[in-house]
């Protein structure tokens, strides 16, 4: 049940987002000197977020995992 409702909603948005990735328009509009620095910070904030995000959910996953051993 879960996994269709992650594919309900997670399908549509990876399509738009590649659709939005490979079919950009012209923006006409000045880029500031530091919003590369701010892409980077973005960029950097991500992986390290999905990183931790990541690692708590293993944690999780292997305290269940030996919850359910030690009630054997």
């Amino acid at each position: 049940m879960r996994k269709n409702i992650l594919r309900l909603f997670l399908f549509p948005l990876a399509v738009l987002s590649v659709t939005i990735l490979f079919l950009p328009s012209n923006a006409y509009a000045y880029i500031d000197p530091g919003a590369g620095s701010t892409l980077f910070q973005l960029i950097i904030g991500a992986v390290l977020g999905a990183g931790w995000g990541l690692r708590v959910l293993i944690q999780k996953l292997l305290q269940k995992k030996n919850d359910r051993k030690k009630d054997k």
